[in-house]
């Protein structure tokens, strides 16, 4: 009797520290950078064309035998936090400015495994281009970060913030290519 309930304790306890994710999750925050305050770019003009996914396929979080997406437009999402970056280091949007900064979503994604402690890994990669205005390609980049984190009791929220911090990290990347932030800064 008490071997049987030491090991209806065990399986519970394990089960415990498996993460419950069941279904697709809210987009994840990508937490500021805070690198653009050391831009100045005072008013500069710069187109910022629509970033695309290219991902192979648009699954955020790989679990035992789930594949969970992100609710919502992950490049938009990557896009916009890029965008909120540069306008707080001084950039103005224009369609009509001298140089255009693209953007690829290339990577994001999280790999959880349960098991005591229950593993969480995020990694994110952001390829951006700049082109002049004969719309030649005149720099080009790819950025990229990761995150982990474990825990006994992973949740969504664990996942999420992993990989916001994995995107972070990969747009702190770009804006510390200081190649770009200068190109950028030229015209």
């Amino acid at each position: 009797m008490r071997i049987k309930l030491l090991a209806a304790a065990c399986m519970l306890a394990l089960s415990a520290c498996s993460p419950s994710l069941k279904h697709d999750i809210n987009m994840p925050n990508i937490p500021a950078a805070g690198v653009s305050k050391n831009l100045n770019a005072g008013g500069v003009e710069l187109m910022v064309n629509p970033f695309i996914d290219s991902r192979s396929s648009a699954t955020i979080i790989f679990y035992r035998d789930k594949q969970l997406k992100a609710k919502g437009d992950a490049a938009a999402a990557v896009e916009a936090k890029v965008k909120q970056q540069l306008e707080q280091g001084g950039f103005a949007f224009n369609t009509g400015a001298p140089i255009a900064l693209s953007g690829e979503l290339r990577t994001w994604e999280a790999r959880v495994s349960s098991g005591f402690p229950a593993e969480v890994t995020s990694k994110a990669a952001v390829y951006v281009e700049v082109r002049d205005p004969t719309n030649k390609r005149i720099y080009s980049g790819e950025y990229s970060g990761t995150a982990s984190k474990e825990h006994p009791n992973l949740d969504e929220k664990d996942v999420s913030e992993t990989l916001g911090t994995a995107m972070q990290q990969a747009i702190n990347q770009l804006f510390a290519d200081q190649q770009l932030m200068d190109i950028l800064q030229s015209f």
